[in-house]
């Protein structure tokens, strides 16, 4: 029989030591006199859960049996390891409804009526089984995120049981962010400063049988965006060069295509709602000059700009100048074109000229007109050429000079 040493300490005085036996008789020694029971406790658990197991959220009752005709008798529900009653009451039906994890341990129980005493019963285990973990709360992609970042934030929770269905809430410093629904994600789109803070999740039951579970903190931290505005090539460019001002932002953007992008001139804007980070300036001009900064706005119109920058434009040539020297280089490169072909077509009409009066023997023929000309020998398939030259004075005489030749070949 368990025995509770602390109780009998805690409850009878020094002097009178009173205790219970089988013969509900009180025995007494020299200085103390004691009182014995014959009534006997037995502690019953009742719960309707399936296959005996009972989960957090059930419905459980201990039933304390006493045997023997009981009048104004309170009875007493004990948890091992406590130094008083777990609870006290004229029924012997002891109910946990909901049954928490914390109900779990050993019980047992007896009756009392004034300073007598029952047995204690024998001590029965109360095992509670989890319904569903405690939840954990996972951020991705980190803790710490760039402003315009996504971030996702999972409350993972396992249920033990088949067809038990989940709710979730999510806090943020105390305060609700997103009320009790199935879903266990909870979507900050576009993260801003304001969002930094301690987050939790809390998971329960949709039935709401049993007390919620909450998960440890998890700060989240969401930085400024750093924005910067890069010139190329440098921040001092002549007239008429390129020019490129990029609007940088710093972080590792979910979505850099939502971002649009002002650019401002002296603290005037020249360009708003771009999509491209870029400024183009093709033909820098003495205009240009000044200081720059950039902005990139968020889709819900929360802007960031950069530091300013001194864009200095430094003297080149006129636009004239660099248009009349590129007419001139121009101009000499179709001179010197000219000269040259001309140059082969006076060499290629003397070289010929040449030729011709180097020929060895000439003849003289008779034309039909009474003339004479000069023909050459017959060559090796006893034609003679003609040199026919693309003169219009001498066409027809060419002409005339090859019938010749073909009257002579039929001789």
């Amino acid at each position: 029989m368990w025995k509770f040493t602390n109780l009998i300490a805690n409850t009878i005085s020094p002097v009178q030591h009173r205790y219970i036996d089988n013969t509900n008789s009180i025995i007494q020694s020299s200085d103390q006199w004691a009182l014995h029971s014959l009534r006997t406790a037995r502690l019953e658990v009742i719960s309707r859960g399936p296959d005996g197991q009972i989960f957090e959220g059930d419905k459980v009752s201990l039933t304390c049996q006493v045997n023997g005709h009981l009048v104004e008798w309170t009875f007493e529900l004990w948890k091992i390891r406590e130094e008083n009653p777990n609870e006290t009451r004229k029924e012997n039906t002891f109910t946990f409804s909901p049954v928490t994890l914390s109900h779990r341990g050993r019980y047992s129980c007896r009756a009392k009526k004034g300073d007598l005493h029952s047995e204690f019963s024998a001590s029965v285990q109360l095992n509670v089984l989890e319904l569903f973990s405690k939840p954990t709360l996972t951020v991705q992609p980190n803790a710490s995120v760039w402003e315009m970042d996504s971030v996702d934030m999972s409350c993972q929770s396992e249920s033990k049981v088949t067809g038990t269905r989940l709710t979730y809430r999510f806090y943020r410093e105390n305060m609700t962010v997103i009320q009790g629904k199935l879903e266990n994600v909870f979507r900050i789109t576009f993260a801003v400063k304001n969002n930094s803070g301690s987050y939790w999740c809390e998971v329960g039951s949709e039935e709401e049988k049993t007390e919620k579970k909450r998960s440890d903190p998890v700060q989240v931290t969401v930085r400024a965006m750093n924005v910067t505005l890069e010139p190329s090539p440098s921040r001092s460019v002549k007239e008429g060069d390129p020019l490129n001002l990029t609007c940088i932002w710093g972080g590792k953007q979910s979505f850099p295509s939502k971002l649009t992008f002002s650019f401002l001139q002296n603290n005037v804007t020249v360009e708003h709602n771009r999509e491209s980070p870029v400024l183009s300036i093709t033909w820098v001009e003495k205009r240009h000059g000044g200081s720059y900064m950039c902005a990139t706005e968020l889709p819900r119109g929360r802007k960031t700009y950069s530091k300013t920058i001194e864009i200095e434009v430094l003297k080149g040539f006129p636009l004239t100048t660099v248009l009349v020297s590129v007419g001139l280089a121009l101009f000499l490169l179709l001179l010197l074109l000219l000269l040259f072909v001309c140059g082969r077509t006076r060499g290629s009409t003397f070289t010929e000229g040449k030729k011709a009066r180097r020929k060895e023997k000439k003849m003289d023929v008779i034309t039909p007109n009474r003339g004479a000309v000069q023909i050459e020998p017959l060559n090796k398939e006893g034609i003679m050429g003609c040199s026919e030259r693309k003169h219009n004075r001498q066409l027809l005489l060419c002409s005339q000079l090859n019938q010749v030749e073909q009257k002579l070949l039929l001789r």
